[in-house]
């Protein structure tokens, strides 16, 4: 009818009203009918950025991790000053990645946990876990330099219990040569299912005093 103010807001409605619709459909993991919805939304609000959240958190629960990333990141740049929808967004990427990493760590398939973990502090880069997996990560590759300077960071991130972080720590001094600091770190592996193993370190290899 002519009227742009009016229609523009319509179109904000309906666009409101699709992304609730996706959301209980998301909440149900009714996945290709949250993403209908989502669609939906974007069609009568291309600027529609929660959308394009919501869209990144459907590819995340169908692990497709290049469209979450697309979406998110839409998300992300389109939200301007709505905080929570950008922080919700980073967490959700950065966790995707990081759960991608230990997975690929699982399979012992190292290069592709580095990237993945890498990608993870893209969104969050104050996570101690995903340090503490770059430090076990570097270590499967033989990267020691890498592997210290991925378990101190996670030392320092860290507030609960760090023994396996040691342990990480420890492993890598050892074989750069470094026996005083890795006896020493292997000592700091109290708890967990790594302290035998630092036990046997400690006293039938590096014979530490």
């Amino acid at each position: 009818m002519g009227e742009t103010k009016t229609a523009d807001a319509s179109r904000t409605y309906l666009a409101g009203i699709y992304y609730a619709l996706g959301n209980t459909d998301l909440k149900n993991d009714a996945l290709d009918a949250a993403l209908e919805k989502y669609n939906k939304a974007l069609s009568y609000k291309p600027n529609y950025y929660k959308a394009f959240y919501g869209t990144g958190l459907v590819y995340k629960k169908k692990e497709n991790l290049p469209l979450m990333k697309e979406n998110l990141d839409k998300a992300i740049s389109m939200a301007g000053d709505d905080a929570k929808t950008i922080g919700n967004a980073k967490d959700a990427a950065a966790s995707a990645y990081q759960k991608a990493g230990a997975l690929a760590l699982q399979a012992n398939k190292f290069a592709p946990a580095i990237e993945n973990l890498i990608a993870s502090q893209e969104y969050n880069s104050t996570e101690p876990r995903t340090y503490f997996y770059l430090a076990v990560a570097y270590n499967g590759l033989s990267k020691w330099e890498d592997a210290i300077a991925s378990a101190t960071k996670a030392l320092e991130l860290q507030t609960e219990d760090k023994s396996d972080i040691y342990f990480e720590l420890a492993k890598a001094q050892e074989n750069k040569g470094d026996k005083a600091n890795a006896c020493l770190n292997y000592k700091n592996v109290t708890g967990g299912n790594n302290v035998p193993a630092a036990k046997f370190q400690i006293e039938q290899v590096l014979k530490c005093q």
